[in-house]
Parts: structure tokens; C-alpha cells; sequence
């Protein structure tokens, strides 16, 4: 499993390689949502799972549950691998292939859910993680730190994924 992880404090935002759609359910029910895009795979073929010109919205207050359970059922049987939504308070979900990247409103916790969906895929020493991003720009391969908790990691492992970051962007400097 390769993940790389990104999180800016800046913007509030965060990106995640390396994960499936179904991980973004807990950032989808924290907001009002306004559902621009949803495109997954059947027989070979990407569809959109929204009638053309339709845009979809969920209302927090209101519950809503159907919208959310709509989308995690469409996913479950046909997986999305691409979704644009927009988070009517500000803020984003982009997802793509196998890349999520959230950006929160300016005065929203985006630490608290990001912490728990990062334990929920392995990494249990997500505090350290997120820490580690917020004060190190780039995206970071964070595989190693999979399955281990606070107490089996060390400034090493974070000097090593530091230096493997550095070493990539200066690979691949010329792609940009």
C-alpha cells in the first residue's frame, strides 16, 4: 500500500493517494453539499451517476440520509472514481482515481475527521502524522508509518520520508 499525504493548514485542506471513494463519507456528512460531478466505471464504461445537467444536494440540518446512503450504494456496486463536490459553506471534495483531497472552510475542524479516517485505514499514529505534514509541505509517502501506533515511530522514520520527498520532487523537478 503507497499513500502519500499532504495536509495544508493554510487552505485547511489535505490530500490522500492511495484510497477508495468510500473513505470520504465522513467528510460528505459534516457539510451542506452541492454534488457537481459523480462518475464511476460499469462494463468498461464511466457513467455519471446524475442525470445530465442535474446537480444534487444534501442538507446537513435536515439529515438527508438518503443522498449519503445513495452514494455509498452506487459506490458499493459500481465504485466512483471521480466526484466533485462542493461544500456549501466553502470547501471542497475532489476525488480522483485513487486520490481525496478535502479542503474544509477556514473555522472548521478538519484535524478531528481527518484523524479518524487515517486510523480507520491503518495509521494509527495519525496526531504524528498530520503534525508532520502540517510542517513539511509536499506530498509525503507515508507507508511506512502503516499499522503503527505513536509509540513505534521515531524522528528517523519522519527524517526518512523527508529525505524520500526531497528525492522525488528532485526527480521529477522537470515535470512540473
Amino acid at each position: 500500500m503507497i499513500n502519500f499525504f499532504s495536509y495544508n493548514k493554510k487552505n485547511n485542506s489535505f490530500s490522500l493517494s492511495g484510497i477508495t471513494f468510500n473513505y470520504s463519507a465522513l467528510f460528505l456528512k459534516q457539510h451542506h453539499l452541492k454534488i457537481k460531478e459523480l462518475i464511476a466505471m460499469k462494463d468498461d464504461q464511466e457513467y455519471s451517476l446524475l442525470w445530465e445537467n442535474e446537480e444534487r444536494f444534501f442538507d446537513k440540518i435536515k439529515g438527508d440520509p438518503i443522498t449519503i446512503s445513495w452514494i455509498m450504494e452506487e459506490n458499493d456496486i459500481n465504485p466512483i472514481f471521480m466526484a466533485n463536490i462542493e461544500f456549501l459553506n466553502g470547501g471542497k471534495l475532489l476525488f480522483n482515481i485513487d486520490t481525496l483531497y478535502i479542503q474544509y472552510p477556514e473555522k472548521m475542524d478538519l484535524k478531528k475527521d481527518l484523524n479518524e479516517v487515517l486510523k480507520v485505514i491503518g495509521y494509527f499514529a495519525a496526531d504524528e502524522i498530520i503534525d508532520f505534514a502540517e510542517n513539511n509541505d509536499g506530498d509525503h509517502n507515508i507507508s511506512r508509518l502503516y499499522g503503527r501506533n505513536s509509540k513505534e515511530i521515531c524522528d528517523i522514520d519522519f527524517d526518512d520520508i523527508k529525505q524520500a520527498t526531497i528525492d522525488l520532487e528532485e526527480l521529477y523537478k522537470d515535470i512540473k
